[in-house]
């Protein structure tokens, strides 16, 4: 009986603790400003394209690095025609079906774009070190063009 009213009372506690932590989270949820990002990191992609299986594990070393900055990384997956038909209908959402029109079919590279202007900031290709992601993100968000 003991063992009976510990153990309820044990429970109550563990539930209002966890109500208590997600109420805390969504608050500070509310208190998190969310604003549009400046650059549109775009990763054409495909399942069976070996130049994206290359390049994620770079792409995926940087990343986090540029976390609370003002770029959404994404992806037009081209895999297959449904991917494909999704793809298209989120880069016309997002304003980029001209991009989306120009380079579907093409995979294994990430453009940046500035998510205003619609301008083509840079080119992130299998052939790019961590380091030089990095710094084409960085110039990305400074509004630099790349190079070349």
């Amino acid at each position: 009986m003991k063992f009976k009213r510990v153990l309820i009372s044990t429970v109550l506690v563990l539930g209002i603790s966890t109500v208590l932590v997600a109420l805390g989270a969504q608050e500070g949820a509310k208190d998190q400003k969310v604003e549009s990002p400046k650059v549109l990191a775009v990763l054409f992609y495909a399942d069976w394209c070996n130049s994206c299986k290359a390049l994620e594990p770079n792409l995926n070393k940087v990343k986090r690095d540029f976390q609370g900055q003002s770029i959404l990384f994404t992806r037009f997956d081209l895999t297959d025609d449904f991917t494909k038909d999704q793809s298209a209908q989120y880069a016309a959402l997002l304003g980029l079906e001209n991009y989306y029109q120009e380079n579907a079919g093409k995979t294994g590279y990430m453009l940046l774009i500035d998510r205003q202007s619609k301008k083509v900031l840079g080119r992130i290709t299998k052939q790019n070190s961590p380091e030089e992601i990095k710094a084409a993100f960085s110039n990305a968000l400074a509004g630099k063009l790349a190079a070349g």
